[in-house]
């Protein structure tokens, strides 16, 4: 991305993870970190929303979480200035996508793999 601040020279893309144990629940925290970090792409694991995921400034794409163990929701936050489209079949421990902008084209993916579930979770991706 384009780096306002230093007349529009290139700057590193910024990738964050996180495990939240609920977006809801650490708004502020989320909101604190993602203003002193300033992600490019934020992935999220174990959101506990069963609804849409939403990020302040960000475009979400996301698996939501689903009744049953391990299956907690996870997503990835775009920054607004980037394209972001998903990729691959839905599954309730990864969200996958290919994101677009001046540094050329990344595929991300935020992973959630719960304890006796690796291997299975590995062989989906």
């Amino acid at each position: 991305m384009m780096d306002p601040g230093n007349r529009g020279a290139r700057r590193l893309l910024e990738v964050t993870t996180w495990n939240t144990q609920g977006t809801k629940s650490k708004s502020l925290e989320l909101e604190e970190a993602i203003g002193l970090i300033r992600p490019d792409v934020l992935l999220l694991q174990e959101t506990l929303e069963k609804g849409e995921l939403w990020v302040r400034g960000y475009k979400t794409l996301y698996e939501p979480a689903e009744d049953g163990a391990g299956k907690q929701g996870v997503g990835i936050a775009i920054h607004r200035d980037l394209e972001a489209s998903k990729i691959g079949s839905p599954s309730p421990h990864f969200c996958l996508c290919e994101a677009k902008g001046l540094l050329g084209k990344l595929t991300v993916g935020s992973v959630y793999m719960p304890c006796g579930e690796q291997t299975t979770t590995m062989e989906s991706l």
